[in-house]
């Protein structure tokens, strides 16, 4: 191996190299993106696109996020439905990371996060109430 190569030898100098790395970006002030601070918010689409009706994000800067997914540059998801001409609108934002956003993903139940769609279940489940009793009286 060259004397001038930055390449580890083994196990031990990958891990040395490793723990260098993080101290030195510690010193600096890096943070891991996981790490950082911003905003996660639901978008709600006027209509659903195939299976989505919902898209759950993270912006450090929520308005300059926003303003990408209305011109068709955010995620795929909300390209789509622009071509689509679907309009969305964002509904719900909490303070978190990244690491919450994948929580809130993970739970495969953006629907039940939505005020929109909450306030649609709970007139649905009225009005089944409803008919329901009216149909018990018959």
């Amino acid at each position: 191996m060259p004397l001038h190569s930055t390449a580890p030898r083994n196990a031990a100098a990958t891990t040395a190299a490793a723990i260098i790395t993080a101290q030195t970006e510690k010193q600096a002030g890096y943070k891991k993106r996981k790490d950082v601070k911003g905003t996660v918010y639901l978008l709600h689409f006027s209509q659903k696109y195939h299976h989505a009706g919902h898209y759950l994000g993270f912006a450090e800067t929520l308005e300059n996020r926003l303003e990408q997914h209305r011109k068709g540059q955010g995620a795929r998801l909300t390209q789509v439905i622009k071509d689509a001409d679907i309009e969305f609108e964002c509904v719900r934002t909490w303070e978190g990371t990244r690491d919450f956003e994948r929580q809130l993903k993970n739970r495969h139940d953006a629907r039940s996060l939505c005020p929109n769609c909450r306030q649609e279940r709970s007139e649905e489940k009225k009005t089944w109430r409803a008919n329901r009793k009216t149909q018990g009286e018959n």
